[in-house]
């Protein structure tokens, strides 16, 4: 039986479009999955400005060529050094002499002896600890194997300047956490363990400036690695940010130039006066 059009028009359905979800609809939300954790990685080494410098192997002696770029990385810096063969490496790659090459090379005592600036002989070059942080333009001693017994058993002896106590990201790196446990748990922190171990801490942070005379023991131990004039005038600004010592570039801020030249017995340069000559110590406030 047919109904009039009226009663058809009230029971035509809805367009499939305007309804909702029906209940067969499934809803999928993805979670992303959480990514595994690792131990924080110290923050890359400052690597001054060496392009241009040429690098000499510590190995042969050899110049390998000038830097002509720089990777600092998370790990040790690499160089990237370009030049021509020489008569050993020559014979060990058997390349004709003087062919050009390129190196990558860490940059690491034990590999790169030394780097200097061909255009500037004043300046005859400079070494970088990237342990301790600390710039030189003397050559270093370099650790040496001295042996105890006829056994064959030796011991590792290097300047004791250059013996600090390591930080917690390079313990973490390292994957040493015993002994991050160690020394905050059970040793009282690492400013306790170092002072026990006879150590002293890799860097000083902005928070521990607390008087004169930390950041001038801080200054002498610098300057005593650039020698020659350099170590009788208050470092400035730029070289101390060049020997990647940003730590000392807040003390100069904080205690200002002429007290500590003063404390150091040392000249300082002024930009209006030249060098000035080495003042009276001033007294610390606090």
């Amino acid at each position: 039986m047919l109904l009039p059009n009226r009663a058809r028009r009230r029971y035509r359905p809805w367009p499939s479009h305007s309804l909702g979800p029906s209940p067969g609809d499934v809803t999928i939300i993805t979670v992303p999955a959480p990514k595994p954790w690792s131990p924080p990685q110290p923050p890359p080494p400052p690597t001054p400005d060496l392009i241009g410098y040429t690098v000499t192997c510590a190995e042969t002696g050899e110049a390998l060529g000038s830097v002509h770029s720089l990777h600092p990385g998370q790990g040790q810096p690499m160089l990237t050094v370009r030049g021509v063969t020489g008569a050993s490496a020559a014979a060990s790659r058997l390349l004709p002499h003087g062919t050009p090459v390129e190196h990558l090379v860490p940059w690491v005592p034990s590999i790169v002896a030394r780097v200097d600036h061909a255009g500037r002989p004043s300046k005859a070059g400079y070494w970088y600890n990237q342990v301790t942080g600390r710039v030189s333009r003397e050559a270093p001693e370099l650790p040496t194997l001295i042996a105890l017994a006829d056994d064959g058993s030796e011991v590792l002896a290097e300047p004791r300047e250059d013996v600090v106590m390591p930080s917690r990201g390079h313990l973490l790196a390292a994957g040493r956490y015993d002994l991050h446990y160690a020394a905050v748990m059970r040793g009282g922190g690492f400013s306790a363990t170092a002072a026990r171990l006879g150590l002293r801490p890799r860097r000083q942070g902005r928070g521990q400036w607390h008087g004169l005379g930390a950041a001038v023991a801080e200054f002498r131990a610098f300057m005593a690695g650039l020698g020659g004039d350099a170590a009788r005038v208050l470092p400035s600004q730029a070289e101390l940010l060049a020997g990647g010592r940003r730590d000392l570039v807040y003390a100069l801020q904080k205690y200002g130039s002429a007290p500590l030249a003063a404390a150091l017995g040392v000249a300082r340069r002024s930009r209006g006066r030249g060098l000035v000559p080495p003042q009276a110590p001033w007294a610390e406030e606090g």
